[in-house]
């Protein structure tokens, strides 16, 4: 009914109908009168002189191409989704031991990291090489540390605890309450020793008391070096008149010994307690020391206990 309604309209300005007069064939998309737009294709017939157009509204043709998008869509969407999600959770599986790996990181100068690294599941090739590369990397720097840390502590030549460390220890026993007994320890004549005999042999006259005295100290007593000829030996839990008692146990030991080439040495003690003679651990320092500088000044080779 609608092409009868057509027979005997003249088109005009309208490109496939140019096109036909001119004898060629193709495709095109052009609006109909009806401004509605067309997917149309044209050939002719030079026998019959006809040119044969069909034409179909675009939404008409593409209608069908959409239902068929949807379709695919509700199909695949379900399995994309899963796929994301697979994806998703083999990621996170994947990136967990190297995230674990990287937080470590951060913390490897804590004595705790190696444990912690061990206890991280790289289970995949690549994150197992990065953990063992980490862990061979912690032994080594945390043994350096600890040597950094040790020399930064410890006098070098006898191997005991320097001002700084000494400092620290006394510290914590104040922060403890424990009381405790310093004894401040001077080789008398030292500098003759050096001049006679030399400073080498005047090393080993240190190191042999350094021996002494860790021989007769307890397992918590400290000893330090804190001068040339000075040390320091503290005593936990003890007072005035048992720290006098070890003194001289100390100092009749050191007098007995016969040490190689130089023969024999004595020794000067002084000795304060805190907090005993004061709680200012300075003013218990300067206790010591005016003790140690009465021992000296009487006759050396003696305890002389602060006032």
């Amino acid at each position: 009914m609608y092409k009868r309604q057509l027979i005997g309209t003249v088109v005009t300005n309208n490109s496939i109908t140019n096109n036909m007069i001119t004898g060629q064939s193709g495709t095109s998309i052009v609006k109909n009168s009806q401004e509605i737009e067309m997917l149309a294709g044209f050939s002719s017939v030079p026998k019959a002189k006809w040119v044969i157009v069909a034409q179909r509204p675009v939404r008409a043709t593409l209608s069908s191409l959409d239902l068929l998008i949807t379709e695919v869509i509700k199909r695949t969407l379900p399995m994309a989704v899963i796929t994301f999600l697979l994806i998703g959770f083999f990621a996170h599986f994947i990136s967990r031991p190297l995230e674990q790996l990287a937080d470590k990181a951060n913390t490897l100068d804590d004595p705790t990291s190696i444990e912690e690294l061990k206890s991280v599941k790289s289970w995949y090739f690549e994150s197992h090489r990065l953990k063992i590369a980490m862990l061979n990397g912690v032994n080594t720097l945390q043994m350096q540390i600890g040597q950094l840390r040790h020399d930064a502590q410890t006098d070098p030549l006898t191997d005991t605890h320097n001002r700084r460390s000494l400092n620290g220890l006394l510290n914590q026993l104040m922060f403890k309450q424990t009381p405790f007994a310093i004894l401040e320890i001077d080789i008398d004549f030292f500098k003759r020793v050096n001049d006679t005999f030399g400073h080498d042999k005047g090393d080993e006259a240190l190191k042999s008391l350094t021996d002494i005295i860790k021989k007769l100290s307890r397992k918590d007593d400290i000893v330090a070096r804190i001068g040339g000829e000075e040390f320091v030996l503290v005593l936990p839990n003890k007072n005035s008149q048992s720290a006098l008692k070890i003194a001289e146990r100390l100092r009749k030991t050191v007098e007995s010994t016969n040490m190689e080439t130089i023969g024999f040495i004595t020794i000067s003690i002084g000795i304060a307690t805190w907090p005993e003679h004061s709680n200012d651990i300075d003013q218990v320092y300067k206790c010591a020391d005016k003790a140690l500088y009465h021992a000296k000044e009487h006759g050396r080779n003696q305890c002389i206990v602060a006032d």
